[in-house]
Order: C-alpha cells, then structure tokens, then sequence
C-alpha cells in the first residue's frame, strides 16, 4: 500500500523537499491510514505534511471527540493540524456538508500555500459514487465516478478497498474514530453501502472488481471526451469566461457537456435535470442586456446575459460608508480610495474611465461619501443638463445585474458624482483647471 501511495505522489511531483502537502483527517481509518503512509514518506522525502480537521459539529459531543482525536493524533507525530467547527445553525445536509467541506480545505490550501489537498477516497468511495450518479441519472462523466486527480485534490487511496485499509490499520496498530452516522441510512451514500451494495454480491461476489473497472473505462472514454470539448470550450470563452452567442449556436449534446464540466470544475453535484434546467435558464436570459442569475450552490450562481455567461461566487455587498472631508487615502472593503491635490499644469489627456483615475474640479469645501449604490441614487452623466436613475446609467453602461452592488461610488447624499469606472458627473467635470485627483483601487490581500 506503501507502494501505491508513494507512486502516486511522484506521478504528480508531490515528493520534492520543498512540498507542502495537506490531508482531510477525519479520524476515521480511511484518513488515518493516508496520513500514517504520508508521514513516514514525509521522512524518507523532507516534505512537510500539515493536517486539517472539519467538525460539522452534527454530533455533539462525538464531533468534539472525533476533532480531539485528530489533534492527538497529530500531536503524538509532531504534525501541524488546522481545525475548525461549523455553526449548528448550518444546514445538515450531505451536500452542504461537502460543499463546505471543500471551501475549508481550500482555505487552508491557500492559508498554508499547499501545493497539494490529499484526500482518503477509496476503491469502496468510488463505486458507491457510481452507483448513487446512476440513481440520480448521469452520463459517462458520473460513471467516471471519482477520480484520482481533481485540481489540486490528489486521492492516493483510490484503488485500494476499504477492508485493506482496515487492515492496514490492524497490521500497524493504528487507532481510528467511527462516525456513527456512517450507519444512519438516512443519508443515501449510507443506504446504498449498507442496503443496496451487499445485494450486488448475491449475484456477482467480485461486484467491487466489475464496478470499478466499469468506472476505469468510463474514465478513459471521458478522456477522449475532454480533449474534444476543452478544444471547443478554447473557442467560446475568453477570460474563462462563456460568450453567449457562441454557446447558444451549439449543439444541445455540446452544451450539456460544456454544462458538465462547469459543475465538476466548481465541485457541484449535478443530474439531467440540473443540467436541463440551466439550458432552460440560459435560453430565457440569453438576451438580457444586464443577465440574471441562478443559484447552483448556497455560495455560487451561474450568471447568463446577452454577451457571456459565468459562474459568479457570493460576495457581501460593503454596507459601511466613509466620510470624505479632506485630502488623503481611505479604505472600504476591498478598496482603497485616494483623493489629493492636484498640482502642477493641467494633464494633456485626461485618464480613460476604465483607469479608475479622475481629474476633477471641486468646489470646497470638501463634504462626500464613499459607498455602495443605495436607491434613489441619481447622476447628472458628463455632457448631459439633467439628471437620471443610477440604475438607468448603470443598464446603458451594461454593467452586469450582479456586479452593480458591488461598485463603489463618490456621492453627495444621494447623488453620484464619480462612478469608477464608468464616468463622472458633470458637475465636477474640469472647466478651468483641475484642483484635485481621484482614484480608486484593489487593496493588497494582508492590507
């Protein structure tokens, strides 16, 4: 077993000294018998190995056992371990679980700069998935199940069953923890190991050889599939981004597969009828100047409008505001905001809008806001006398639906006066000379 772990790791350069790997510790056999192989390779290699811990905290006082058991374990090997418990208030459900169990992992990649998350998936794992995308309907992608290599997701375990992993930890003396919500066959994957899969050994007692290798071949094929469509994906998108027009002339066959990829990447459950149901979405918002948006997960929404289609992640809108009453720098959210002195002869060519940079002229004294859109909120465009609706100004600037809460603007109550980086009011537009400088930009993550 040993053997297969390591030859994993090589295959994708995860061996060097200079590696940082990151393994999801349950505390059940599966983790620990991966992090136990792991760890002694760590000595053989000088790779660091760090640990993390999700407690869904669905149990009680058997989620804070399951947690403390992991920090033991770590302790006990001098390894690095990440924990974190979850709310009581989230919602228990299988899919919630994962979908939050995959933003801590990657959070603790990004956090430690892991160049890789080692997950315990095994042979077992594999061919319940299968079966449970057949029950919910699926394609050659779903029978491809889960495989050894996702992203940045490495499972060393795949091809190795669940009785010799057991095993493994018998031989080595390796305490586990069992979630006893394994037996709970409310949850499907439960159902389907305990009820569903020991009914296959009835008819065929090497079910597990058979089902697997059905996944393996699904795999290849996938393959083939996947160099096709990533060809056809190069020619559609920009900035990985979907333009609208091009999609909506494919095929429906190409599309749904353009749709599957879209979920694997994002690491969503899907079925025939998600995807019908998005092809349905883009098609009724394929003309929408401004788009609209579907929700996928709790965190992610695909977005369709005339000119692109994208998944876009869940970002609170900045509630706070930011008095401007002198010269100097000021930060809200993500943002900083700088307004200063302008000195010297006026500029030849003023900044493009698109360069979040202003040459204003203001009359003193100095008395603004910086905030995100709130309504009401109106703006007299550059060259125009009278006054119209942000939101108006927005739609014929063509700003997405989902980006408009997100903007930053310079107001005086509720009227707009610059809106980076779609243009300036006109009543501080330069006549005579500028007095003063404007602009707006990204702040460094840390900052």
């Amino acid at each position: 077993m040993l053997d297969i772990v390591e030859s994993t790791l090589n295959k994708y350069n995860l061996t060097n000294k200079n590696n940082i790997l990151l393994i999801g510790l349950s505390g059940g056999a599966d983790s620990v018998c991966l992090s136990d192989i792991v760890y002694q390779l760590s000595k053989k290699y000088g790779f660091e190995l760090i640990l993390c811990h999700l407690n869904h905290n669905w149990r009680g006082e058997h989620s804070v056992s399951d947690m403390e058991f992991c920090i033991n374990y770590a302790n006990e090997r001098n390894l690095k371990i990440i924990t974190k418990t979850l709310s009581k208030d989230e919602k228990q459900t299988e899919t919630n679980a994962r979908e939050l169990r995959y933003k801590f992992f990657e959070q603790c990649k990004k956090d430690i700069h892991a160049d890789a998350i080692l997950l315990a998936h095994n042979k077992n794992d594999k061919i319940e998935t299968l079966i449970y995308r057949i029950i919910k309907g699926t394609g050659i992608k779903g029978l491809s199940s889960i495989r050894e290599r996702r992203d940045c997701y490495i499972r060393p375990l795949i091809s190795i069953s669940r009785e010799e992993i057991e095993n493994y930890c018998k031989k080595n003396n390796l305490e586990y923890v069992t979630d006893s919500t394994n037996f709970d066959n409310n949850y499907n994957r439960n159902y389907i190991r305990n009820e569903i899969l020991p009914k296959f050994d009835k008819i065929n007692s090497k079910y597990q050889d058979a089902v697997y290798n059905l996944s393996v071949l699904a795999e290849d094929e996938e393959n083939l599939l996947e160099e096709l469509i990533n060809k056809i994906e190069k020619k559609i998108t920009k900035n990985n981004i979907i333009i609208t027009d091009k999609f909506t002339k494919l095929s429906s066959a190409i599309q749904k597969r353009i749709l599957l990829n879209i979920y694997t990447r994002s690491n969503i459950d899907y079925d025939l009828k998600r995807i019908n149901e998005v092809l349905e979405f883009i098609e009724n918002n394929k003309d929408k100047q401004c788009g609209s948006k579907t929700s996928l997960t709790t965190n992610l929404w695909l977005f369709v409008s005339k000119t692109s289609i994208e998944i876009i992640k869940k970002v609170e809108k900045v509630k706070e505001k930011v008095n401007i009453n002198k010269e100097g720098e000021y930060k809200l959210g993500k943002f900083i905001f700088k307004i200063e002195k302008c000195e010297g002869d006026t500029p030849k060519i003023f900044p493009n809008d698109s360069e979040m940079k202003a040459y204003v002229e203001i009359k003193e004294p100095l008395n603004f806001t910086l905030r995100t859109r709130e309504e009401g909120d109106i703006i007299q465009p550059l060259g125009l006398k009278g006054t119209q609706k942000l939101k108006k100004y927005l739609n014929e600037k063509k700003v997405k639906q989902h980006e408009k809460d997100n903007l930053i603007f310079l107001c005086k109550e509720n009227e707009i006066l610059w809106a980076p980086p779609y243009g300036l009011n006109d009543k501080i537009k330069v006549v005579s000379k500028p007095n003063y400088v404007l602009s707006l930009y990204e702040r460094e993550e840390g900052i």
